[in-house]
């Protein structure tokens, strides 16, 4: 691109002509002759004689030009006017004195671009125009319709492969025009579109009015009845389209734009077709058609190339000729350069071609954006979350929140950001872009927004999170948040801390462990390199907690002792009781009861001396368990009451629902079934209310239990089915172990003993692996009930479920196997020994004071004497 030869000229108004239509031509870019010459209708020999004088081109030329270089012809008129009258042999061609405009003769436009092939995977969109013209066709809808959608998603390619099937039945032409609204060339004025579509219908240069309103009028006048098919192509806008519409519904109108143009459906009634990338397999489709052998051979690294391409039917084509640049090269090598996210748009801008090379055809809708929005669009590249809501949007701009959200929806009207529930967010080559964009902003600003963000959802979170607080909106945003707290480490370690205490309840609760764990860990990390004890231990302590849940046992009490040793360095009594609490879970959780409880204890009176009630009522919760455990049932009930009424107190629902859930448990083993039935269908509701998808599971199998108890067997396998999938979907393994189990025995008794044993052995590998002992000996008690049921030997299973209770020290499960091995001796004639074990087995339940004491005393009533007890 450069300038163009001028005339030498003596200073006056035809000097001043020249100078000023040169000048058009530097602001405009230098675009060539032939460029121009392509767009004015004429040949490159003519524009260059316009540019070189010596003489004033003709009006009519000149006009055309001026609008070609996005200038104002009126601008010009007075200057052509001076000039010429300054030149005696251009006098004659002066505007005041016009030549007659020659007859018209209406020229059959037939200029539809050829169609892309292969044309795949927009079936919907081909019925949606099929459907707009025959309404159209029958009065019921308007002609005009508008295909609307991002850049590079084919809009064109639709409208140009949808208008040869209707070319047939438009007999006075198809006239496709490309107005540029969003093109590596200015866009067409108003005017300059209307003159364009007058000429390719037969009307001389000389013939065409001067004022917009007068060409508008004329091209309604030359379609009046004529049965015409016109495509206008990348419109910006109502006002460019609005001059060139047909005034009658003879013709029929096919519009492309990346806007929503909303005010030209308002005023015509179009019907707006939204387009949208193509699914995974029409995009792996039109790869493998462009591919062709290659393709086929290897449909993996196809599906691969289309997600790398976002499905984005341009990027998809330029892919391809890339990876057939070489075909010697395994297609997967070709498709893994395209894995670098700072390489994809380099790969993909297709040999220079300004036309079609994705980061180019991306910047065009840049030009057409406000100052708000595209400094909005610009810092997207900032943020980690990869969706944003509208107040998530202000807090980057830096704006209001109506100035936020008035950006966020130019955005969404000019298809660069895509719509999900209540945030907006890109797909991932207009992501890589705007990584681009953002990364050229200056340091400073790109610092200040990414604080901004962070402290929005800082306070975003802490309201949802509170006791009033919206479990859905964390729900909804949890992966952003999850983002944002790993990537402020980077740069703002306070937001960072922050967003790790606010999320580890939700999605603790919740079951999302890895992202728990991943979110703790970068808190750690944080912590370690400031040097900052207090929050390093807070975020240890919360780290014990998930993997504990998760299973990994090891690494918990690893995290609960260094915990513990700091808080104690640091002399800080809430911290000792929080990481006590964590090392007792654990310790509760391997069967070492008394010493979990021991634990617990301490952590409670630390507690309560800090006037930590919500601390002191985990404590008491967790402590519960331990003593239930230890077959101390009335005491761990009396902590579970206290437990649930502190959290009820304080407002905290989703511990109240584990204590209600605690609580269940301690009624069903005490027999006081219709106070669970009602504990449990509250600790349910509570689950469900706050989000908790662990504690639906818990609940669901507790519920299950009881209905075991009455003999309910077909309502038990229901309740645990539940239960398995809530703990299958949030991993939460020790639940799922316990489901299993309780699913495993319903299902023996229903008649299904094979799937039962296998869902009882897989239970018992589970609760081994996550070293839960309490559910080990459970299933194992189970295992030997439906090995007797179905008229085996279950004597192993019980032996091996009395020697974990050696481990946990609890009475109840002791007895429960105790009573299995007499029902095993008496089943193999052994009355004496069978009453040995039932009286072992009844002295405990009696010390508990549970109903299983009544149904083996009943059974002692069959057995023989029992024999003399041996001398130790």
């Amino acid at each position: 691109m450069r300038a163009l030869p001028r005339p030498t000229l003596p200073p006056g108004p035809l000097a001043d002509l020249f100078d000023e239509l040169h000048q058009l031509h530097h602001r405009a870019g230098w675009p060539s002759l032939r460029r121009m010459a392509a767009e004015v209708g004429c040949s490159h020999t003519t524009i260059a004689t316009a540019f070189s004088g010596p003489r004033p081109p003709r009006w009519g030329l000149l006009e055309l030009i001026v609008e070609a270089l996005g200038g104002d012809p009126e601008q010009f008129r007075a200057g052509w006017i001076a000039a010429t009258q300054a030149d005696p042999d251009e006098a004659a061609a002066a505007p005041a004195a016009p030549a007659a405009p020659p007859a018209f003769t209406y020229v059959t436009p037939r200029d539809l671009p050829a169609p892309a092939a292969p044309f795949i995977g927009r079936s919907a969109e081909l019925a949606q125009l099929d459907e707009a013209f025959a309404a159209a066709g029958a009065g019921e809808a308007s002609n005009v319709v508008l295909i609307a959608g991002p850049p590079g998603v084919g809009k064109t390619t639709l409208a140009v492969a949808w208008s040869h099937t209707v070319a047939d039945r438009h007999p006075d032409g198809q006239l496709h025009l490309d107005l540029r609204g969003y093109d590596v060339s200015r866009p067409r004025t108003p005017s300059a579109a209307a003159d364009a579509v007058l000429r390719r219908l037969g009307v001389e240069a000389p013939a065409l009015p001067r004022e917009l309103s007068e060409k508008s009028a004329l091209l309604r006048s030359h379609l009046a009845g004529r049965r015409l098919l016109l495509v206008l192509d990348n419109a910006h806008s109502a006002d460019q389209v609005w001059p060139l519409l047909p005034g009658t519904a003879s013709s029929f109108v096919v519009i492309t734009s990346r806007d929503s143009i909303p005010g030209l459906v308002a005023r015509t009634g179009a019907r707006r077709i939204l387009l949208d990338r193509l699914d995974p397999a029409a995009a792996a489709e039109l790869l493998t058609r462009l591919l062709g052998a290659p393709a086929a051979a290897d449909p993996a690294a196809v599906r691969a190339l289309a997600a790398r391409c976002a499905h984005l039917p341009l990027a998809l084509r330029v892919a391809a000729e890339v990876v057939t640049q070489d075909p010697r090269q395994p297609l997967a090598e070709q498709v893994a350069r395209f894995d670098r996210r700072a390489a994809r748009l380099d790969l993909l801008d297709a040999g220079g071609d300004e036309r079609t090379a994705v980061r180019s055809v991306f910047s065009w809708s840049l030009r057409r954006l406000s100052a708000p929005a595209r400094s909005l669009f610009e810092l997207l590249g900032l943020s980690p979350a990869r969706h944003l809501d509208d107040d998530a949007a202000a807090a980057l701009l830096g704006a209001g929140p109506a100035a936020g959200a008035a950006a966020v929806a130019e955005l969404l009207r000019a298809h660069l950001v895509e719509r999900r529930d209540d945030t907006v967010g890109l797909h991932d080559l207009l992501r890589d872009y705007v990584v681009e964009l953002a990364a050229q902003r200056p340091e400073t600003e790109r610092r200040a927004a990414r604080l901004r963000l962070f402290q929005h959802y800082v306070t975003a979170c802490r309201r949802a999170a509170g006791p009033d607080g919206d479990p859905g909106w964390l729900r909804r945003h949890r992966s952003s948040l999850v983002a944002v707290a790993r990537s402020a480490a980077q740069d703002h370690p306070g937001p960072c801390l922050e967003l790790a205490e606010l999320l580890h309840g939700y999605l603790e609760g919740a079951g999302h462990y890895s992202d728990a764990i991943a979110v703790q860990r970068t808190a750690i990390d944080v912590a370690r390199r400031r040097g900052d004890d207090g929050p390093l231990c807070a975020a240890l302590c919360r780290l014990a907690d998930v993997l504990r849940r998760a299973g990994d046992l090891t690494d918990s009490l690893a995290a609960a002792t260094e915990a513990l040793a700091i808080g104690e360095r640091l002399g800080d009594p809430s911290r000792i009781a929080g990481a006590l609490q964590a090392m007792a879970a654990v310790h509760v959780r391997q069967g070492h009861n008394e010493l979990g409880s021991d634990e617990l204890g301490r952590a409670a009176g630390i507690f309560r001396d800090l006037g930590d009630r919500a601390g002191e009522a985990a404590a008491a919760n967790r402590r519960g368990i331990a003593l239930m455990q230890l077959g101390r049932l009335t005491e761990a009930l009396e902590q579970h009451e206290r437990a649930y009424t502190g959290y009820r107190d304080l407002g905290l629902r989703l511990p109240m629902g584990r204590a209600a859930n605690n609580m269940g448990v301690l009624c069903v083993r005490l027999g006081a079934h219709e106070r669970a039935s009602a504990v449990l269908a509250e600790a349910l509701e509570l689950a469900r209310s706050t989000g908790n998808r662990a504690g639906v599971g818990v609940a669901r199998a507790n519920l299950g239990d009881l209905a075991a108890r009455a003999g309910r067997w077909q309502d038990a396998a229901e309740h645990f089915r539940q239960a398995v999938d809530a703990c299958e979907q949030v991993g939460y393994l020790a639940g799922l172990a316990d489901a299993r189990r309780g699913l495993g025995l319903a299902l023996a008794h229903l008649g299904e003993a094979g799937e039962g044993l296998a869902l009882l052995d897989d239970a018992l590998r589970l609760g081994r692996r996550v070293g839960d002992t309490d559910i080990e000996a459970a299933t194992l008690i189970d295992l030997g009930h439906v090995h007797r049921h179905a008229g085996k030997d279950g004597t192993g299973s019980y032996r091996a479920a009395l020697a974990t209770t050696e481990v946990t020290g609890d009475p109840y499960q002791r007895a429960r196997a105790l009573d299995g091995l007499g029902r095993c001796a008496a089943d193999a004639g052994r009355p004496g020994r069978a009453a040995e074990h039932w009286r072992a087995a009844l002295a405990l339940f009696e010390r508990l004071g549970v109903p299983e004491a009544d149904t083996v005393r009943a059974a002692l009533l069959t057995a023989g004497p029992a024999r003399p007890a041996r001398r130790p």
